[in-house]
């Protein structure tokens, strides 16, 4: 699946961003909105210095592979808005 392939070659911000987007628009689905907030504000945490430094380079890397994938699952499954203009041009 294309759209899957796409969304696995991103990094976490970039994942985030579209979460951020879900949460914002309007046609997301009140539940839809909710798990897009707390995947973002999961991506929060993750990159806190703080939590960061009670991590070990191992655990950190899994803990990224755990939100990226949950992040894709949910992103798969909603309507993705656009990002932003600038970013849907340099597909083209």
């Amino acid at each position: 699946m294309r759209m899957r392939e796409e969304l696995e070659r991103m990094d976490l911000n970039m994942l985030a961003m579209y979460c951020q987007r879900v949460a914002e628009t309007l046609i997301a689905k009140s539940m839809e909105a909710d798990r897009a907030r707390q995947l973002k504000h999961e991506w929060t945490l993750f990159i806190s210095p703080t939590s960061r430094d009670l991590r070990t380079e191992q655990e950190i890397e899994a803990e990224r592979e755990q939100l990226k994938h949950r992040m894709v699952s949910f992103l798969l499954a909603v309507e993705l808005p656009p990002l932003a203009r600038s970013a849907s041009a340099g597909s083209h």
